[in-house]
């Protein structure tokens, strides 16, 4: 993904909500292509680290709380 793309439909974005789950998904797509490196990350999507890391501990939170859910359901 370059950066060019990136600012494109950025720039579509209107709200803030909707920028950091756009921001999030991102993140999250990164991650699942194997980019860990959050600098690299930050630097591809014009965020600090900071933003990153803590982009990176909501989704970690949500997965937990999604794993949760899900093994509620099975023991029914």
């Amino acid at each position: 993904m370059n950066r060019v793309s990136i600012e494109t439909n950025h720039n579509n974005i209107n709200n803030k909500r909707d920028q950091v789950e756009w921001r999030r998904n991102k993140v999250q797509e990164l991650l699942a292509k194997g980019n860990n490196n959050h600098y690299e990350i930050a630097s591809i999507l014009q965020v600090s680290k900071p933003t990153i890391s803590r982009d990176i501990e909501y989704l970690r939170q949500q997965a937990r709380v999604n794993i949760r859910r899900i093994s509620i359901i099975i023991r029914k």
